[in-house]
């Protein structure tokens, strides 16, 4: 599975005197948890499907995913 994303690295903010930007700060752990999550979700959706059987696990760590 391919995915293109577009996604914001920080938040536009309004602190009642100026509007300011503030860097989101993501650790490596928080996003291998989001693709693991999807990841499992994805696969549920195709095996629903009949698109895979039920082989296909994907639950390990991609290499290079974060790179």
């Amino acid at each position: 599975m391919h995915v293109h994303s577009l996604v914001a690295d920080g938040v536009w903010w309004d602190d009642g005197e100026r509007i300011r930007f503030e860097r989101l700060r993501v650790r490596d752990a928080d996003v291998r948890a989001v693709m693991a999550r999807d990841r499992r979700r994805v696969v549920a959706v195709l095996r629903r499907r009949g698109l895979v059987g039920e082989e296909a696990s994907w639950d390990g760590e991609e290499p290079g995913a974060l790179q």
